[in-house]
């Protein structure tokens, strides 16, 4: 059998297809809103030339999977001139998929926000550190 120990239970596809939703808030400078990727409770193990199915408790998938996430909007912190005050904000933008440090941000799901879709987690960064200090890599080549 394969070593799990060994095995990060990343989404089976990283791809932004699915994980937006409409999101009818406004983002704060610096403060990105991101929707997460719903957890898998499923996932394929190739052992011997097949594809074996690992089928994942819910409190385990919620423990031990990192968060991913679609940065659903997120605007730039600007100086009174309008500049841009920190140049990594120009890093950021709507789209993107992103790997995110665990347990950060602020959470919120259905039962804040009905237009949060059931078993759905929505995020808002930056409410405690940088932004920067919660996103830490992004997907390449998904974004438009």
């Amino acid at each position: 059998m394969p070593h799990l120990e060994t095995r990060i239970l990343t989404p089976s596809r990283f791809t932004a297809e699915g994980v937006l939703f409409d999101v009818p808030l406004r983002a704060y400078p610096g403060k990105p809103i991101v929707c997460i990727v719903p957890r898998e409770l499923e996932h394929r193990i190739e052992f011997a030339g097949q594809a074996l199915p690992l089928h994942i408790p819910r409190e385990v998938a919620d423990k031990y999977q990192p968060d991913f996430g679609v940065v659903a909007k997120f605007a730039p912190r600007l100086d009174e001139n309008g500049d841009v005050l920190f140049p990594r904000d120009l890093e950021l933008r709507p789209g993107m998929l992103v790997a995110i440090k665990p347990y950060t941000g602020a959470w919120y799901t259905h039962a804040d926000f009905r237009w949060i879709p059931e078993g759905r987690i929505l995020k808002i960064l930056g409410t405690v550190e940088d932004w920067s200090e919660n996103v830490l890599a992004r997907i390449e080549g998904l974004e438009d």
